[in-house]
Formats: C-alpha cells, sequence, structure tokens
C-alpha cells in the first residue's frame, strides 16, 4: 500500500465495513470517505486522528506505510494480568479480525456455552443462580427447557400410569 488513500480502505476492508459504515464510525460522510480512498480529497489531520482511534492503528502507519500497523492498545492490561505469551495472542488475533469474523467467532462461543449449560443441568444452575437478572440468555433458556422437559415426562409418565391402571397400556 502506498499511500494514505489505500491504508484507509485496507483498514475499511479489513473491518468488512462499507464506506458508509466506515464513514459513521469516524463521524464523516460516505463521499468524503470515498475521496480519501481514491485520493481526490487531502486527509485531514483530524480524520486521522479519528481513524487512529477508531481502528486503533498507529498515526505513522496512516501517514507513511510504517509498520507496526496496530498501537499497543493493551499493553498496560497485558503487563498487569499476568496474562502468558498464548493469552496475549490469542487477543491480538481476535483483535486483528474483521467485524463479521468476530460475529461468527461470538455466535460459536454462544453455541458452545448454551451446550454447556445445557449438559450442566437444570437443578445445578438453579442451585449456582442468585437471581433471574444475573441470567444470561442461554442459562434463561435451559432452566425454560429444562423446566418443559419436565413437565413434558411428568405428562407422559402420568398418562402412562392411567393407561397401565386401566389395562389399556399392557
Amino acid at each position: 500500500m502506498s499511500d494514505i488513500g489505500s491504508r484507509i480502505l485496507q483498514i475499511r476492508k479489513e473491518q468488512g465495513l462499507t464506506q458508509i459504515e466506515f464513514a459513521a464510525k469516524i463521524g464523516l460522510k460516505q463521499t468524503v470517505v470515498g475521496n480519501y480512498e481514491k485520493g481526490i480529497r487531502r486527509v485531514t489531520d483530524r480524520s486521522i486522528a479519528d481513524i487512529c482511534r477508531v481502528f486503533h492503528v498507529r498515526e505513522e502507519w496512516l501517514r507513511s506505510g510504517k509498520e507496526p500497523k496496530m498501537q499497543p492498545v493493551l499493553s498496560k492490561y497485558f503487563s498487569d494480568s499476568g496474562m502468558d505469551d498464548e493469552d496475549k495472542i490469542i487477543i491480538n488475533t481476535y483483535l486483528a479480525l474483521p467485524q463479521s469474523k468476530r460475529k461468527v467467532f461470538k455466535e460459536y462461543i454462544y453455541q458452545v456455552a448454551e451446550e454447556v449449560i445445557m449438559r450442566r443441568g437444570f437443578e445445578q444452575l438453579r442451585r449456582e443462580r442468585k437471581s433471574d437478572d444475573e441470567l444470561t440468555v442461554a442459562e434463561k433458556r435451559a432452566i425454560i427447557n429444562e423446566e418443559l422437559d419436565t413437565e413434558e415426562k411428568g405428562l407422559t409418565s402420568s398418562a402412562s400410569m392411567r393407561l397401565s391402571g386401566s389395562g389399556l397400556g399392557n
């Protein structure tokens, strides 16, 4: 990438954003972003600052292309949190994903969490929970599903007991 406009385009594409979405994030109109990307309009210092702040890229990279590209946003947390190198790689890799891939990743994590909650069972959730407000949507679904399953089993067993008692069930 040789100029600032192409680096703005690169950021936008990596984030999976349209010009309209990108512009909205930095308080501009779509036509301005399009003109920046094409090199028709000079990028203002304010726009550069906004792009760097919102998308966590270094100003020097945005202006000149000099690496590294990303700001050390989490360096304070990395040093204070006791994270090991693998933790840092996982977080940096996630942050580098475009929004569309982050969404897919989060949906996968929610599915895994829901499956874990479903396998742990309704009674364990009840013992662990403090209030309904503290439950996640997945936990609430698990509780409702368990109640429905329990109710259905109760209805089934009472119906079969009535049938066996009448001599029709055997």
